[in-house]
């Protein structure tokens, strides 16, 4: 998977790739490409994760000048890596050869700051910092002036030397022009043609007498003419032979230059990736690398043994986290551990299902490209690919229905699992377009299926009890209790009195109420009275607990319709209906 592809089908990694603070055309290309690190890279990864950490804490330390000299050079740095494969292939022009100097250049400034830098922030292991480009530049550079600038410079060859200083002291002497005709002729400079014959080309070390000039006759300054036409031929000449000579010196050092515009995109990414980790509170995770027991494998068909599982404390959406704290809401993050096989993931509508598999998706992604991830603690392991199965919102335009859509995209996925792929597989309301009774038998044949496959699975679903014997988790969703203190609010609306929502079932600590309480909304024309919406969402728990698999599931959306005001006739038949298919 690369950096394109996981912004197209990773909700969130778009959103949080535009927040990167790149400042080279080479680092912002990486964003494009990526890697993917997965089952066996876990060292590979590591060192890289925990480099990531540290230049996080060195942001967090606030001392931060190193960064910012960094990154101002970095801002001038050209991709030039086309340049690099002209030199390659031949002789290359001024233009190259001032993109390559001037690279040497600012490579050299900013390795040495690099070099201050890798001090300070005590990596466990050390990026590389930049190659020595000074040979480059002395090449380029013969006065040594270290100035952003090319020049076939006379100290390159004797010759071109002599032959510049002769033309430039014989264009003193006399200028070329042209005529109305189109004819060119030579006239006599400021100090006049009385003595041209023995003073005209004195800088060329021959005399008007020896270019046989008489008089200062149109004639002979057609001869003048000529020999700074010649002149000017040897220069050039002489010009293309020092590039040509150059870029055969060059050309063995391509490898190290290429090298090096690597490491500018290579530190320009680690920056901007602990920028991005300080800013939006992003963790290093642990690797999960512990041994597989014979006793605790999941095998697939090939044989191979799989040990996987994700362990989140604290689990986040950076962009639905932000969206919610813009609008002064309160975002609550989950806590929840994934073992090998299958899961079944139940809760009422706004109880935060889909955002929940979007956020282990993410994380799953950032971590396995190289991110912190967003969490207070997290322990993952490495897959081969991570399965995100939500309602494909373009499958009408391609002529599919929603649940044809989906199983297609399924069944590749589960081909893939049969082929040994090791995959983290997140599934959001599986066959909910069909009709529950086919629906569920979907959802109970996949599960059993999975149970033979190498992944770690997630499946959504809102057909219940399902008896399969698979571990069953639930969002809390709707809670009560963090209404019952608001002034008997509860109490006093009309209609039924409807069965509260199940307790809480084995989470271990029960989550605080949140400081925002419901309040009424105005009556309306019809006398009804309710809550609003967002009051209502206010008092959802998006903590994850474990679930009995024959547990009925809680009323929560009876309970959130008699809050909101709905008709209380036609909840007390729902209710009614509801008791009697569950024997009640």
């Amino acid at each position: 998977m690369q950096g394109n592809d996981l912004r197209k089908t990773v909700s969130g990694f778009d959103y949080l790739l535009k927040q990167m603070d790149l400042q080279s055309a080479v680092g912002r290309d990486a964003l494009s490409a990526l890697p993917w690190s997965g089952p066996g890279d876990e060292a590979a990864l590591s060192v890289e994760l925990k480099r990531v950490d540290a230049m996080k804490a060195y942001l967090a330390a606030g001392t931060t000048l190193l960064l910012e000299k960094i990154k101002i050079k970095f801002a001038q740095i050209w991709d030039i890596r086309n340049s690099f494969k002209l030199l390659q292939e031949g002789p290359v022009d001024d233009i190259q050869l001032f993109e390559i100097k001037r690279f040497a250049i600012l490579s050299g400034e900013v390795g040495k700051t690099l070099a201050e830098l890798v001090q300070v922030c005590g990596f466990e292991n050390p990026p590389r910092v930049f190659p020595d480009l000074s040979e480059v530049v002395s090449l380029l550079d013969p006065r040594g002036e270290k100035l952003p600038v090319f020049y076939i410079y006379d100290e390159y060859d004797a010759r071109l030397a002599q032959a510049r200083k002769a033309l430039l002291q014989l264009d003193e002497t006399a200028e070329v022009v042209q005529v109305q005709d189109g004819r060119c002729r030579c006239v006599a400079g400021d100090a006049g043609i009385e003595n041209a014959g023995e003073t005209l080309l004195s800088g060329t070390g021959k005399t008007g007498s020896d270019l046989g000039l008489e008089n200062g006759s149109s004639r002979d300054f057609k001869r003048v003419d000529a020999e700074m036409v010649r002149l000017q031929t040897e220069c050039l000449a002489l010009e293309q032979e020092i590039r040509v000579s150059l870029s055969a010196k060059l050309r063995p050092f391509v490898p190290v230059l290429q090298e090096t515009m690597d490491l500018v995109a290579y530190w320009d990414m680690l920056i901007a990736k602990a920028s991005l980790a300080w800013r939006f509170d992003l963790v290093l995770p642990e690797i999960h690398v512990r041994e597989v027991k014979r006793n605790d494998p999941v095998s697939g068909p090939s044989g191979r043994e799989f040990s996987l599982s994700v362990s989140y404390e604290g689990l986040f959406h950076p962009m639905v986290k932000a969206l919610v704290e813009e609008r002064k809401g309160r975002y609550q993050a989950v806590d929840i551990c994934l073992k090998a096989g299958p899961c079944v993931l139940t809760g009422a509508n706004m109880s935060g299902k889909t955002v929940l598999l979007k956020s282990l998706a993410l994380s799953q992604c950032l971590f396995q490209s190289g991110f912190l991830v967003p969490a207070r603690r997290a322990e993952l392991a490495l897959f081969d690919s991570v399965a995100l199965l939500v309602q494909d919102e373009q499958s009408e335009e391609r002529g599919l229905s929603s649940f044809g859509a989906e199983m297609q995209r399924l069944d590749a996925v589960l081909t893939r699992l049969e082929k040994g792929e090791k995959m983290l597989l997140l599934v959001d309301e599986l066959a909910r377009t069909t009709n529950p009774m086919e629906g569920k038998a979907i959802v109970r044949a996949v599960l059993d299926t999975l149970q033979e496959l190498p992944c770690v699975g997630l499946v959504s679903t809102h057909y219940g009890p399902i008896p399969d014997p698979v571990r069953h988790l639930r969002v809390r969703g709707f809670r009560e209790d963090w209404i019952s203190g608001a002034d008997g609010m509860v109490a006093s609306l009309p209609g039924a009195s409807l069965p509260s929502a199940s307790p809480s079932l084995g989470s271990g600590k029960e989550s605080q109420a949140p400081s925002l309480l419901l309040e009424r909304v105005p009556g309306t024309a019809d006398g009804k009275q309710g809550f609003e919406l967002s009051r209502i969402q206010a008092c959802m728990d998006y903590s994850v607990v474990e679930e009995d698999p024959m547990e009925t599931p809680p009323m929560e959306a009876l309970r959130i319709a008699f809050l909101l005001g709905f008709d209380a006739g036609v909840l007390a038949k729902a209710q009614a209906y509801y008791e009697e298919e569950n024997g009640k």
